[in-house]
């Protein structure tokens, strides 16, 4: 029994990194969205603030909702992480059209 579970979770682990190896595929920010909706709605945060950073980094033109995304997410998980998303929004502030 002990093997079948280290068998199961070892069989996750990997269809996890496949399916973060797949990211480069979808073609549009809507649809990293949606994946990273389906793996926040299922509990796995961390696994959506990774779809969202790179969501960030593939589509600039979506910058200030990824950023704001990160906010969300980051401040359920890791404060460090969020400081260091909300310093970059921050920092981004005049692009976006913001003043202080």
């Amino acid at each position: 029994m002990k093997s079948i579970l280290i068998v199961t979770s070892f069989l996750l682990y990997v269809l996890n990194i496949t399916a973060f190896g797949q990211l480069d595929k979808i073609k549009s920010y809507e649809e990293l969205d949606r994946v990273a909706r389906k793996y926040f709605e299922t509990g796995k945060v961390d696994s959506a603030i990774i779809v969202v950073e790179y969501a960030r980094k593939k589509f600039p033109d979506h910058d200030e909702d990824a950023t704001s995304k990160l906010n969300f997410l980051c401040g359920r998980t890791s404060i460090s992480k969020s400081m260091e998303n909300w310093e970059y929004g921050l920092k981004k502030d005049t692009s976006w059209g913001y003043k202080a």
